[in-house]
């Protein structure tokens, strides 16, 4: 009864902005309108309503990676709030590379993403080259990234061009790391110095163990592959210099410089610079707005946010970040610019 009084909730809410919207906004174009600048009109969402018992896929990560418990989180959030109306199923993937692309060939519909990436597939080029696909929308900010590089501390590894020469795991095959690895890699001069691999994270952290690779790339934090390695091993996280950070974002313009906090893992009692990025939820252009609204109305309340959080702790910083997409080319979904402006306290 009380998920009836929720869902019907926000159909009711919906169906009245939707009435709002359609006496104070100019009638919707037929493609998706880019985000809006504050005070210009927003879009207009349909007040289409799904059918019953539709199915939408999840895409995160490798299991073992942060992004699949962080789309495991999703995942249960949607099946306890909504599930007597909708369904979602959970999808391991190698991360961000590969979820906009099998969002391209409609394998999925929510996705956790770089924004890197979904400029990408409008674009076609970088890791969609020959893939155009612009029917990723933009949900929501999860989080910022943060790219930098882990080693043991027995490693004699303290400086990234201290890594020449040794085995360096860039992260999953079609992963948001991997990707990001050989781009920060590149720019500072070091991928052909290197002996790359690409490894599943559970794999390169049990490489790590038995010393069989030097170095890890790692985006996402906590990482459990890192946090395992932690409690086994001392570890030393590599910081960007300042000039290292200037000099990756004259190559990559999607990074700027960030700080990882002291602390993140067992025995690193320093705060690391890294290289920073925008990762979001994105949705395909097909998933009726009704059922992102929905879905956001239980990501953003008190109880469901904070069961999102206790997944994983990355969850706790979800609004709306429109200050990484103006003028970016990211197009909203019409849902979540729907939703925004009826709680405008997450933008």
């Amino acid at each position: 009864m009380e998920t009836m009084k929720r869902l019907l909730a926000v159909l009711l809410a919906l169906i009245l902005i939707v009435g709002l919207t359609a006496c104070a906004a100019p009638a919707p174009t037929p493609a998706p309108p880019a985000p809006p600048a504050p005070g210009e009109p927003t879009p207009e969402p349909t007040d289409e309503v799904p059918a019953l018992g539709q199915r939408f896929v999840f895409s995160g990560s490798n299991p073992g990676g942060a992004w699949y418990i962080m789309a495991g989180g999703v995942y249960t959030l949607f099946n306890d709030r909504l599930g007597d109306y909708w369904a979602m199923d959970i999808m391991a993937s190698g991360g961000s590379v590969e979820n906009i692309r099998r969002m391209a060939m409609g394998d999925t519909d929510f996705i956790i993403v770089h924004l890197s990436h979904i400029l990408d597939g409008i674009s076609g080029i970088g890791v969609m080259e020959g893939v155009q696909y612009d029917g990723a929308r933009v949900v929501c900010f999860a989080f910022a990234g943060a790219h930098t590089f882990v080693v043991r501390a027995d490693s004699g590894i303290y400086t990234m061009s201290d890594l020449v020469g040794h085995t360096v795991s860039i992260g999953a095959p079609g992963s948001g790391i991997s990707c990001n690895s050989r781009r920060i890699l590149t720019a500072l001069g070091l991928y052909d110095q290197i002996d790359i691999v690409e490894m599943a994270h559970a794999d390169g952290g049990r490489a790590m163990q038995d010393g069989l690779i030097q170095s890890l790339g790692i985006s996402s934090h906590p990482m459990a592959n890192v946090v395992e390695l932690a409690n086994l091993h001392e570890i030393r996280l590599l910081s960007f210099t300042d000039e290292e950070m200037a000099t990756i974002i004259a190559h990559d313009a999607s990074f700027v410089p960030g700080i990882l906090a002291a602390n993140t893992y067992v025995g690193q009692t320093e705060e690391v610079q890294v290289a920073s990025f925008p990762v979001l939820v994105a949705a395909a252009d097909t998933v009726p707005d009704a059922v992102v609204y929905a879905l956001m109305t239980e990501m953003f309340s008190a109880d469901g946010h904070q069961l999102l959080i206790n997944t994983h702790a990355q969850w706790a910083t979800i609004r709306e970040g429109m200050e990484f997409f103006v003028d970016s080319g990211a197009i909203f979904h019409p849902g979540a610019i729907a939703f925004f402006e009826a709680n405008p306290q997450f933008r």
